[in-house]
């Protein structure tokens, strides 16, 4: 903990208008910083070191602006938090351009950053709104760009979206973000005809997508905004409405998840104002649609907007479209109902359709299935069905054995609490023991 000159008058300012004591805003900052992966056990004193003057290290004035952020409903920076001078910048002073991709791509993992609701307002609503500045012509003499490496550039995104759904984000994310730096960053300083420029840009938009996906996947949901936030800006820029609904509709889902419900509807509109593509694309921008109704509770608008996707997925699936990918957006759209259920207060519909979702999800998709086991497993025991809440998460067991990522990890933590009250009951210490094998690669109590 740094320390300052004098008190911190602006934030004691804020935090007086926000009504919080100081274990609030302790506790609102620790919600912020799992967000953004770091487990923070900040207390009432270290908000009273923050009013004497003190500054929290690293991105502690970001989280503190941020978690004042929301509960006043304007956007702060650290520095009107009180905050001068603490290192970081805000996310609003970054520029979004090409160049930003080069800056975060070549970080890796070096740097934390800060999810922020009020960021989501920047974020471009529509294709083609001239937001994105787009990237710097090529100099003078550099290298033409050939068709090949187009090709590249997708049969990678294909490869890479496999990779994570059956290895999990943490085998992916490091390598993804390294092609990044590498290999897209320097394909904007090469000389390329307009059709191939545009080919490019919609290349990037979906693997910086793609990217912020494996990010969510290992709870790095600051890094995971920032890369979402460039997909949209090169959907924008190649006015492509099919790949900017694809990214507002993730952004909404993340901000569900985050609990941030408004904003999550207004993507979720945004998203389906945009979508124009297929009836499988506009079935699922609907399926996220009705979820985020759902979480303001309007039942009504849930349904409807639920109705209308799963016409579209009908529609779609009686297409000559290849049976995988039809199992794929009826698993996707099984998670969205699930939802919904789970915020109209049904679980029984909840855990049904998450048993769906696990059972239509193709065999090479085990991470999103070992997912949607896990929540299954979670709303089992919630209900009081130990002994199916135990089978379910056995299967989760087995599905995500190769699988890595915070989320995964994240579903065992809850599995090992939620199970620790019934020890003494045999199905419990089976399955506990299996999750240790899981864990550590070899039967219990063996050397490692």
């Amino acid at each position: 903990m740094a320390t300052g000159r004098s008190p911190n008058a602006a934030l004691r300012s804020l935090l007086t208008e926000s009504g919080w004591s100081g274990a609030d805003l302790a506790r609102a900052v620790n919600t912020v910083g799992r967000e953004t992966g770091l487990d923070l056990r900040y207390d009432r004193p270290s908000v009273a070191q923050w009013l004497a003057g003190g500054v929290p290290r690293g991105t502690g004035p970001q989280l503190v602006a941020e978690a004042l952020s929301r509960r006043l409903g304007r956007p702060l920076t650290a520095a009107q938090a009180g905050f001068t001078g603490a290192g970081t910048p805000d996310p609003e002073e970054r520029p979004r351009t090409a160049d930003t991709l080069r800056t975060l791509a070549g970080q890796g993992d070096r740097r934390t950053l800060v999810y922020s609701v009020s960021s989501l307002t920047g974020i471009p609503r529509a294709a083609g709104s001239g937001r994105y500045q787009g990237p710097k012509a090529p100099p003078r003499g550099s290298l033409p760009m050939p068709s090949a490496h187009l090709r590249g550039l997708r049969d990678l995104t294909v490869l890479f979206t496999r990779t994570s759904h059956v290895l999990g984000a943490q085998t992916v994310r490091a390598p993804l973000t390294a092609f990044l730096a590498t290999t897209l960053c320097p394909s904007f300083r090469m000389r390329t005809r307009p059709a191939l420029y545009q080919e490019l840009l919609a290349s990037a938009a979906s693997l910086t997508s793609l990217c912020g996906t494996v990010h969510v996947d290992d709870e790095l949901h600051g890094t995971a905004m920032e890369f979402y936030r460039l997909s949209a800006a090169f959907a924008d820029e190649a006015g492509d409405r099919h790949s900017l609904a694809s990214v507002l509709r993730t952004l909404s889902m993340q901000a569900g998840r985050l609990g941030h419900h408004t904003a999550a509807l207004d993507l979720a509109l945004a998203a389906v104002e945009q979508g124009h593509g297929t009836s499988a694309d506009t079935s699922l921008l609907h399926g996220q649609l009705a979820a985020a109704f759902a979480a303001l509770r309007d039942s009504a608008a849930a349904r409807t907007s639920l109705r209308t996707a799963q016409e579209l997925a009908s529609a779609a699936a009686g297409t000559t479209a290849p049976h995988a990918h039809t199992r794929v957006l009826l698993a996707q759209l099984a998670f969205h109902r699930a939802t919904v259920a789970w915020h109209l207060d049904d679980r029984t519909r909840a855990i049904a359709a998450l048993g769906e979702c696990a059972r239509l999800c193709p065999p090479e998709m085990t991470a999103p299935r070992a997912n949607a086991l896990a929540r299954a497993a979670e709303l089992q025991a919630q209900e009081g069905h130990l002994d199916r809440a135990c089978d379910t998460w056995s299967r989760f067991l087995k599905q995500s054995t190769l699988t890595r990522s915070r989320s995964i990890d994240r579903a065992v933590t809850t599995m090992r609490t939620t199970l620790a009250p019934h020890r003494d009951r045999t199905s419990v210490q089976s399955l506990l023991r299996q999750a240790t094998l899981r864990t550590t690669g070899q039967p219990p109590g063996c050397a490692s």
